[in-house]
């Protein structure tokens, strides 16, 4: 019997709300029935954060060098860049793709002094394996934009020889005191 009830009652909400009038429909918008979830959300930031380190101190070494480096080149750095604004992808904002490099960003964009990204750099904390990054390789790759991973135990010299490589700067032709050398020493 109860069972009967609840379906007549599920029934009688449905009908009201097929025959219900446009003004009594727009008079609950969608996004202010429910507002539990934000109002979560927002007590919880009231609760406090912390704030924590971008990267390791070994990794900070390299970006320091990075900043050095690109300095000495004319060029700039971002940090933690989205790849939805690093890339286009020419489709809606609602594919797939864009969600996907919605989700993603890269540790240091290296670009011209307009913005123009001449290549990423990834600074990983360990050499653990990096399934997470295959989104991250097939995008660079696809906009044919250099992807570098620069470990932090890696010396200097070979990271700066690297990335003269992947920017097209002639060795011979560079400086060879790196100012960014220092900085990892």
């Amino acid at each position: 019997m109860s069972l009967s009830l609840m379906a007549l009652s599920a029934s009688s909400m449905a009908i009201r709300r097929a025959t219900a009038t446009p003004e009594i429909t727009l008079e609950f918008p969608a996004h202010r029935i429910d507002a539990q979830p934000r109002a979560s959300v927002l007590s919880a930031l009231a609760a406090g954060l912390r704030k924590r380190k971008l990267f390791a101190p070994r990794q900070s070494d390299m970006l320091h060098a990075l900043a050095r480096f690109a300095a000495s080149q004319g060029l700039r750095i971002d940090m933690q860049v989205s790849l939805a604004g690093l890339f286009e992808t020419g489709d809606d904002d609602l594919s797939p793709v864009a969600s996907a490099l919605r989700q993603r960003r890269i540790d240091v964009v290296i670009s011209d002094m307009e913005g123009m990204p001449l290549c990423g750099v990834e600074l990983p904390a360990g050499r653990g394996p990096a399934h997470r990054d295959a989104v991250r390789r097939r995008a660079f790759a696809a906009a044919e934009l250099p992807l570098l991973t620069l470990y932090d135990d890696s010396g200097w010299q070979a990271c700066h020889a690297e990335l003269m490589d992947v920017l097209g700067v002639d060795l011979d032709a560079a400086d060879d005191d790196c100012p960014a050398e220092a900085a990892l020493n």
